[in-house]
C-alpha cells in the first residue's frame, strides 16, 4: 500500500472526527495540494451536503436489505456545528469512497510527484465558460468574438466585463411598442450566461439552453420561452400610469409558470423527458394543458410535469441546492444514474455515450461537486460515489460496472 495514500486516508478520517494535531494539519494540507485530484476530492468528501447525500444513500442501501419502503425525498437538514456523532458515523461510511479513490482506481495510485509528471494520454474535457449568442431579428451575434460594453445597433443592450448582458430599461426603442424585434439568447454545450432583462429581472441560463423574448413587450406583457433550464429572479414591475402589477411569464414546452415576483429554477432538457419548477421564494401557478392541471407552489416545493404519461405532482426540495448550478456545482439528489450523465453530457460538450450492458442506470445518485472542473477531475469522484467505472474515449464516455 503506498505510504502516501495510507497517509491521506487517516487524516481525512481524523479531520472528519476533528482529532486533527496541527502537525497533521500540516501533513494534510501538503497532499491536498500536492494535485487538482486530491483538492477536488477533498472538497467533495468533506462538503456537508455530500456527507450528508451520502448518510443518506447508505440509509436507503439499509432500508433495500431490511425490506424497507425507502424514503425516497425525504428532506433532512443539518445544523451549524452539525454533531460530533454525525461525524464519526459519516467518516467510516466516507472511507469507503475514499478507499475506492486512492487504491481501487489504477490511474489514481501514483504518488502525488507521479500526477505531477506523467504525461496525459488523451486530452482532457475542460468544463463549461460564459459563452452565447444573441440573436437580434435576423442578426446573429457571437458573443465571445465582441468587446465588452455597448453592442452597436442593439438598442441599448450592453456586454459588460463580468460576462453578463444588461438591457437599458429606459432606452427608448426597447419601449416602443412598433418595434416587435424577437431577441434569443442561446449557450451551446459547454457554456451558461447570465443576462438582466429591461424589467431588471435576473436571468442565468445554463448550458444547452434557450430564452426567447420581446422586450419592447415588457412594460405590459412580460412573456419568456425557454429550452433547457434557467433560474429567474424576477423583478416585481407596475404598468406605467397604474397601480397594477405586470405579470411575467415562463412558457417552456407544455408548461406555463405565472409570477410576479420571485425567484424559481425551471429545467426542461429534452432528453429528461419531465420539466422541473422549483421555488425558492415567493409563490408560483405552474400549469400543464396536455395534464390538464395547475398548482400554486410555494418555496422548497418542485413541480413536476412528466410526459408520458402527462401529469402534474408536487414533491418538497432543497431549491437552494437545485441552483447550485449557478454558483459552479453539481448537485444530484435521488436522480437516476442517466440523467447525472446528461448533466455532464451537456456541460463537457459529450458527444456519446455508451452503457455497458447491466449498468443500473435507473440507480438512485446523490452527490454534490465542483462543476468548474476539468472531466478527469470529475469522474473519479462520480465513481467512488456511485460504484460504477467510466472511461472517457475522446469526447465519448464508456459506462461500466463496478470499479475496474
Amino acid at each position: 500500500m503506498n505510504e502516501n495514500n495510507q497517509l491521506a486516508v487517516e487524516l481525512i478520517l481524523k479531520h472528519l472526527r476533528e482529532e486533527l494535531t496541527e502537525p497533521e494539519k500540516a501533513q494534510l494540507n501538503q497532499w491536498i495540494k500536492a494535485s487538482a485530484r486530491n483538492e477536488a476530492f477533498f472538497l467533495s468528501m468533506t462538503d456537508e451536503a455530500s456527507l450528508h447525500a451520502t448518510l443518506r444513500e447508505y440509509a436507503y442501501a439499509v432500508e433495500n436489505i431490511q425490506g424497507k419502503q425507502p424514503t425516497y425525498g425525504k428532506v433532512v437538514r443539518l445544523n451549524p456545528g452539525w454533531p460530533r456523532k454525525l461525524a464519526i458515523a459519516a467518516s467510516f461510511i466516507a472511507l469507503i469512497s475514499i478507499c475506492a479513490y486512492l487504491f481501487l482506481k489504477p490511474s489514481l495510485r501514483e504518488s502525488p510527484n507521479d500526477l505531477s509528471v506523467k504525461p496525459q494520454q488523451q486530452p482532457d474535457l475542460l468544463p463549461g465558460s460564459q459563452k452565447a449568442t444573441l440573436t437580434l431579428g435576423e442578426r446573429v451575434i457571437v458573443l465571445a468574438d465582441i468587446k465588452n460594453g455597448l453592442i452597436p445597433q442593439s438598442a441599448g443592450i450592453q456586454k459588460r466585463a463580468d460576462g453578463e448582458l444588461l438591457y437599458d430599461g429606459s432606452t427608448g426603442s426597447l419601449s416602443n411598442p412598433s418595434n416587435a424585434e424577437v431577441h434569443t439568447l442561446a449557450t451551446p454545450k459547454g457554456g451558461y450566461y447570465k443576462l438582466i432583462l429591461p424589467d431588471k429581472t435576473v436571468v442565468w441560463l445554463n448550458a444547452a439552453s434557450s430564452i426567447r423574448y420581446i422586450p419592447s413587450n415588457f412594460t405590459r406583457n412580460r412573456t419568456i420561452e425557454l429550452t433547457g433550464e434557467a433560474y429567474f429572479e424576477v423583478a416585481k414591475m407596475v404598468a406605467p400610469g397604474t397601480r397594477q402589477a405586470v405579470p411575467f411569464y415562463v412558457k417552456s414546452g407544455d408548461a406555463t409558470v405565472q409570477v410576479l415576483g420571485t425567484k424559481f429554477n425551471i429545467s426542461n432538457y429534452p432528453e429528461d423527458k419531465k420539466i422541473l419548477t422549483s421555488l425558492l421564494e415567493g409563490s408560483v401557478k405552474v400549469s400543464s394543458a396536455a395534464a390538464q392541471d395547475s398548482r400554486i407552489i410555494v418555496p422548497g416545493q418542485q413541480a413536476i410535469i412528466q410526459n408520458d404519461p402527462h401529469t402534474l405532482s408536487l414533491k418538497a426540495v432543497d431549491a437552494e441546492n437545485i441552483i447550485s448550478w449557478t454558483r459552479q456545482q453539481f448537485f444530484f439528489d435521488n436522480i437516476p444514474l442517466s440523467d447525472v450523465i446528461h448533466q455532464l453530457q451537456r456541460w463537457y460538450d459529450i458527444e456519446a455515450v455508451q452503457y455497458e450492458q447491466g449498468v443500473p442506470v435507473d440507480k438512485p445518485f446523490y452527490g454534490k461537486m465542483q462543476r468548474n472542473l476539468p472531466l478527469s477531475v470529475v469522474l473519479p469522484q462520480l465513481e467512488a460515489i456511485g460504484g460504477i467505472s467510466i472511461e472517457l474515449q475522446g469526447k465519448s464516455l464508456h459506462v461500466k460496472q463496478g470499479m475496474p
